[in-house]
């Protein structure tokens, strides 16, 4: 794709957030800083959310990277994402078209230690706050903002959160693996109550649930409990994303067609273009 179509490709996707919504508000960014521009090429698609794995090094600093090894010649999270973010929309960047109604989300993916991991990752949050979405759960209150934080992995103990009076996180928790209708019937019930204020989604890994490899058409009992995890979700106001799916088209779509938030993308130029022919038989 040369220089002139490239700027015509990623202009089309800008005009589509003209009104307010990023281009591919379902978009989430796998481990983004793995991509060869980390940050940019997903917010220049308009992706909805960025996947953002962080270690603490012995400096007490949280280095962007999948393992807690050689992190000395890693960036931090601020460095690599909250600088150039409050830069662009400080400068009011055109690229940088999140606002209040539609943030990106960082999901933040903690490697090490929750606890000891966001004693230092608060500070952090706490420099940029007025970037970031805040809640106030016992007034019920939001104050929103062109970002949200998201935590995943080793998530600090709730207690440890919950003593703020405005907290700038909720979480991406784990859904169990099981699908039969007795646990199913529990899981309505019970499990999805937990700390549900703090929670922003529910993630599984594709095929520890489902079974459909694109190859056909899903199965029944994959057709049964995509539906069910879906519709149980969203009755708690909750979102939902599968990871590890593959990059594989006729997923994308079944997963979209079957009512999912949020799918993980490692090839974001390619659903980008995927996603823009799925709009269009809608």
């Amino acid at each position: 794709m040369n220089k002139i179509i490239k700027i015509l490709y990623f202009s089309a996707f800008f005009l589509q957030t003209l009104w307010g919504q990023p281009a591919i508000p379902c978009g989430h960014s796998h481990n983004d800083y793995m991509q060869s521009r980390p940050l940019y090429t997903a917010i220049e698609l308009g992706y909805g959310s960025i996947e953002i794995d962080v270690c603490l090094d012995k400096n007490n600093q949280l280095k962007v990277s999948h393992d807690p090894v050689v992190l000395s010649s890693k960036k931090t999270i601020e460095e690599m994402y909250f600088e150039p973010i409050v830069k662009m929309i400080e400068q009011k960047d055109t690229v940088f078209r999140y606002n209040n109604n539609y943030p990106l989300i960082l999901m933040i993916d903690i490697k090490t230690n929750g606890d000891s991991a966001y004693k230092y990752l608060k500070p952090v949050l706490d420099k940029y706050e007025p970037y970031i979405t805040q809640y106030n759960y016992k007034k019920d209150s939001v104050i929103k903002a062109p970002l949200k934080i998201c935590l995943s992995g080793n998530k600090p103990t709730t207690p440890v959160v919950e003593a703020e009076e405005w907290q700038l996180v909720k979480n991406d928790v784990s859904m169990p693996y099981p699908v039969h209708q007795e646990f199913l019937d529990f899981a309505a019930s019970v499990y999805m109550l937990d700390v549900l204020f703090t929670i922003e989604r529910r993630s599984v890994p594709y095929f520890k649930f489902l079974k459909y490899n694109g190859i056909g058409e899903p199965g029944k009992r994959d057709q049964l409990a995509l539906e069910w995890y879906v519709t149980a979700t969203h009755k708690k106001n909750k979102q939902v994303r599968f990871y590890a799916a593959g990059n594989n088209k006729k997923i994308w779509k079944y997963l979209l067609d079957g009512g999912v938030d949020w799918i993980n993308i490692d090839h974001l130029k390619k659903f980008a273009r995927f996603y823009k022919g799925y709009l269009k038989t809608k």
